[in-house]
């Protein structure tokens, strides 16, 4: 469950960090690229699955390998 970040003080919320994920995914379908690379850590990236899966905030979804490329849409 990905809300156990939510436990450690000084850490960005849950909701936040989604909400930022959000943010990214509408700045990205605005560019005219067709190919946009993003690199991240691991917190945002399960996070920017969610939003595209449209799957609910406290799913930890799979984890990312190190330097891993994945496609999102």
């Amino acid at each position: 469950d990905e809300s156990s970040i939510d436990s450690y003080e000084g850490v960005e919320s849950l909701q936040n960090l989604q909400e930022r994920a959000t943010e990214i995914l509408e700045y990205i379908y605005t560019l005219p690229q067709e190919t946009v690379v993003i690199v991240a850590h691991g917190a945002i990236g399960r996070a920017i699955r969610r939003q595209v899966n449209n799957a609910p905030l406290g799913l930890r979804g799979k984890s990312f390998k190190n330097a891993e490329i994945v496609r999102f849409i």
